[in-house]
């Protein structure tokens, strides 16, 4: 029975290597795909080699006859992999035949993996390139081992059918027909049958068939037919058949029966001497080969099957990769070896304005700007084998109209030769015209920014000024009115002095105005200087309350602190640290009805090293979305707020800035 990887005998592997040797001229992996997916599933194993029998190529059937992953043998000797039995005259001879003929045949002996002997029926063919130099071998291996084997085993019995007719031995016979009777029977026929020898008579023999004898002369007879056919001399003087026999523990036997007549004087057979041995294996053997012929038809129908499917499907692929190209944005060239134009997309048609038709075969710098012509014919000689790189280049429409275009060309390769390039081509019109107008906006925001940067100065140059000169009179007039309250110029009336007060109150205001505006200004420029020292939260916290104290006693407010832990200190500008925390506790005093609540409560956190201050108020409250309104400067919540409650709108954002 053949092995797994062994071909049938209706599979001629010469004519399969003819068929490799047809395809030698190229490389076995290029060839189309339904060649190449014949030699993946062909039940047999597929080799390619080059000059130096170093293998190139290894099937899955190679893999599972000799036991080695094609990854393990790519570039190793096949006969060290194969452990192949080659002398040099023979390897030299093998050589020789395939320089002369292109093709060579016989049985070799190889090993497996495991070391196990191989028996292998190998074709082998001429690999050459297009001058005809044999550049390498294709080798089909079919596993043999089994059939050497019964051949082997044929052989044997055959050589024990001999020596039983020379030296009398088993199963040998001679019958007299006048007395009906074995006159010698070989002692080993019990082993066949399973009976005494004694009692094998032919009568009984006859008893032991089973029916009509299929095969030889007397096919389709039963045995009684054919023993009377051979009796009377018509059935020839040498005769054989196969029959069946049912041995005494009632096991079926298959049987060869030859034998030679033994004539009497009239001519008439007076007997006979022959032969017989058991075939039953060969017969299970022939059953098997038989089986497996069928299942090699069904395979190579389900092959045959699955090449149609294939070719179907890489059809649809190819043509689902043309109608990509096809619907590709972008222009899309196939070039030659010559810079001629073999495949040219709509795309690239329409970046030209020029038919497809009139592309096919045309070179490419015909359309390049002349002034970029001179860079092109620069570069492609020097840059020609590199792997990919890009280059933009101006290039010339029908119309005459002159386009950007960035250019990424690759390697077109067939056979690992370089044969041509792929060129993508991409219109940078819209870009380039975005560029320059980025170009543009560019220039109008520095010149923005310069005349920004000229209106700052101006207006801190202004403010400096303006602060100056409403301070100096400001000074004036604060400590004028001082002096007046301390009546250093004469006693004053009731009227007087609540009038006196009054201008001094606007005094103070204007002042804070005036600094807060400076501040702000500064902080805008990032020009508050700020002194850090360490300074102790009690005492900040303290300063700041001392500042609002009149302003919350006199709307009868309660003023909370809350510390923890008391012992912190920080490292800040305190007189700034102080102005943020006044402004904040201004505004929860302006903010809080009378009788209301207000406070300062400061937290340490010594792992995070961080001091949380935070002012909280009974007052009006700020809705959530006029949360980061609040931080504009000279911005309230609303008119309403403006009215009732006076204000300049710059206190948290000075806060926030700082």
């Amino acid at each position: 029975m053949p092995g797994k990887n062994e071909l049938a005998p209706n599979v001629d592997a010469t004519d399969m290597a003819a068929q490799l040797r047809g395809a030698a001229q190229h490389n076995p992996e290029a060839q189309p795909p339904s060649l190449a997916l014949l030699w993946a599933h062909i039940p047999a194993a597929v080799i390619v080699t080059d000059n130096d029998l170093r293998i190139q190529s290894w099937n899955a059937h190679a893999e599972t006859m000799y036991g080695w992953r094609a990854d393990e043998v790519k570039g190793r000797d096949i006969d060290e992999v194969c452990q192949s039995r080659w002398s040099d005259v023979a390897r030299a001879e093998v050589q020789r035949i395939l320089q002369e003929s292109g093709a060579w045949r016989g049985e070799i002996e190889q090993r497996h993996r495991d070391g196990s002997l191989l028996y292998v029926d190998a074709s082998v063919a001429a690999l050459r390139n297009e001058q005809g130099d044999m550049i390498g071998r294709v080798a089909l291996h079919v596993d043999i081992t089994a059939r050497r084997q019964a051949f082997q085993a044929l052989a044997a019995s055959e050589a024990n059918y001999r020596q039983a007719i020379s030296a009398v031995g088993a199963i040998a016979y001679s019958l007299d027909y006048t007395i009906n009777r074995y006159t010698f029977m070989s002692p080993n026929a019990e082993e066949l049958t399973g009976y005494p020898l004694a009692t094998l008579t032919p009568d009984f023999f006859d008893t032991l068939v089973i029916d009509s004898i299929p095969t030889g002369p007397f096919s389709g007879m039963t045995n009684e037919e054919a023993t009377a056919l051979i009796r009377s001399g018509k059935g020839g003087n040498i005769w054989h058949c196969d029959y069946r026999i049912r041995t005494h523990d009632g096991k079926e036997r298959w049987v060869y029966d030859a034998s030679v007549q033994i004539m009497g004087e009239d001519g008439v057979p007076i007997g006979a001497v022959g032969i017989l041995q058991d075939i039953t294996v060969r017969k299970q053997m022939e059953a098997a080969l038989r089986a497996s012929e069928a299942r090699q038809r069904q395979l190579a129908e389900a092959l045959e099957q699955r090449v149609q499917e294939r070719t179907g499907e890489l059809q649809a692929q190819r043509d689902f990769v043309s109608q990509i190209m096809d619907a590709l944005g972008q222009g899309l060239v196939v070039g030659d070896g010559k810079g001629r134009a073999m495949y040219v997309n709509p795309a690239m048609a329409r970046l030209l304005d020029t038919p497809q038709s009139a592309l096919i075969g045309a070179r490419l710098t015909d359309y390049i700007a002349p002034e970029d012509l001179p860079m092109v014919n620069a570069l492609f000689p020097a840059r020609l084998r590199e792997e990919d790189f890009q280059f933009e280049v101006r290039m010339r429409t029908r119309s005459g109209q002159i386009k950007p275009v960035l250019v990424s060309t690759t390697p077109h390769r067939q056979e690992g030769a370089v044969i041509g390039r792929i060129a993508l081509f991409t219109d940078l019109t819209e870009i380039k015209t975005a560029e320059a107008s980025l170009r543009q906006s560019r220039d109008d925001l520095r010149a923005a920014n310069v005349a920004l940067e000229r209106a700052l100065r101006l207006k801190d140059e202004f403010l400096a000024s303006v602060s100056h000169e409403l301070r100096t009179p400001l000074t004036g007039i604060l400590g004028l009115s001082e002096a007046l309250q301390m009546q250093i110029y004469g006693a004053l009336n009731e009227r007087q002095m609540r009038s006196v007060e009054t201008i001094w109150e606007s005094g103070q205001h204007l002042l804070r105005l005036i600094n807060d505006i400076l501040d702000l200004s500064k902080l805008a420029a990032s020009q508050l200087d700020m002194v850090f020292e360490q300074c102790d939260v009690v005492d900040i916290c303290h300063g700041s309350l001392s500042l609002i104290k009149g302003m919350a006693q006199k709307k009868q407010l309660n003023v909370d602190l809350l510390i923890e832990p008391l012992d912190m200190s920080v490292r800040a500008d305190p007189r700034r640290l102080k102005q943020m925390l006044v402004n904040l506790l201004s505004n929860a005093v302006k903010f809080t009805p009378a009788g209301g609540s207000i406070g300062l409560r400061v937290r340490g956190d010594a792992d995070r090293q961080i001091i949380t201050f935070a002012v909280w108020d009974t007052g009006i409250g700020i809705a959530a979305a006029d949360l980061e309104r609040i931080f504009v400067p000279f911005t309230q919540l609303n008119a309403g707020l403006t009215r009732e409650y006076a204000g300049t709108g710059l206190g948290l954002a000075l806060v926030e800035r700082m």
